[in-house]
C-alpha cells in the first residue's frame, strides 16, 4: 500500500484499524504566496496548493495589488 500520495500539502497517515492509506488535505502546508490578487491559498488533495483567485469578482471591480483591495472601474476599458 503506497503511503505518499505526492502532494505535498497533504498529510498523509496510515489507519491501521481499516487497512488504508489518509491522505488529508491541510491548508497550513500552503504558504501564502504574498499577492493579494490570486486570493488565498489552500490544498486540493489532488492538485496540491491553490489559489482561489481574483477577489475582485463583482461586476465593475478591478483588483489593486499595490493596495491590496478591490476598486471600482472609473472607465469600461479600466476592467477590460
Amino acid at each position: 500500500m503506497l503511503l505518499d500520495d505526492a502532494i505535498d500539502c497533504t498529510d498523509d497517515s496510515c489507519d491501521d484499524v481499516n487497512d488504508t492509506c489518509v491522505n488529508a488535505p491541510n491548508d497550513a502546508n500552503c504558504p501564502d504566496d504574498g499577492l493579494y490578487c490570486t486570493g488565498v491559498e489552500s490544498c486540493d488533495p489532488a492538485a496540491g496548493c491553490v489559489a482561489s483567485g481574483d477577489p475582485c469578482t463583482a461586476g465593475g471591480q478591478l483588483c489593486n495589488e499595490t493596495t491590496d483591495s478591490c476598486e471600482n472601474c472609473i472607465l469600461d476599458t479600466d476592467c477590460d
